[in-house]
């Protein structure tokens, strides 16, 4: 998998892209950080190191996760495309009434313009309490590893998250 992403900084690094959200604001994001969400692990990448850290995720319910599923509202997984994860936008969950469906922390993915949605929105980098609970509405659900991505990794970035979303298009967990 890493072999795979060796190239990553030099396919993404530096370009740009427009991303709206809820409020139709919008944002030329361009971040040295880069996710690659494939649908069963999300992978961190930046400067000379082709991956920093690899982390197991999903998006969808049990059964419908992956490619052949992004197009199915609240059940399947998050669609391809450029997504932005802002710093700035991290919410603590910790205090929240539903914090045992989100986990911790959750951080609101804005779309890039040129995505496909589906008629579909509001997605969200997050987690779960549960570990045995491996799926989510559509959105990345790192599990209970939500707030060890949060606390020792990202709140120590100075930049955004630029998320690619390629998944495969049957993922078995």
């Amino acid at each position: 998998y890493k072999d795979n992403m060796k190239n990553l900084n030099s396919i993404y690094f530096g370009k740009q892209y427009e991303f709206s959200n809820d409020k139709n604001l919008s944002y030329v994001g361009n971040g040295t950080l880069v996710g690659v969400f494939n649908g069963y692990m999300l992978a961190v990448c930046d400067g000379a190191e082709p991956v920093w850290l690899a982390i197991p995720s999903f998006s969808g319910a049990a059964h419908c996760q992956g490619g052949n599923y992004e197009t199915i509202p609240n059940f399947g997984s998050l669609p391809s495309g450029v997504y932005l994860a802002r710093k700035s936008n991290i919410q603590d969950m910790s205090k929240h009434v539903d914090y045992f469906s989100w986990g911790k922390y959750r951080i609101p993915l804005e779309s890039a313009v040129s995505n496909q949605s589906f008629d579909r929105g509001s997605f969200y980098l997050h987690g779960n309490t549960d570990t045995n609970k491996h799926s989510s509405g559509g959105c990345i659900s790192l599990g209970t590893n939500i707030a060890e991505f949060i606390d020792n990794f990202f709140n120590f970035q100075n930049q955004d998250l630029i998320v690619i979303v390629d998944t495969v298009p049957n993922v078995e967990q």
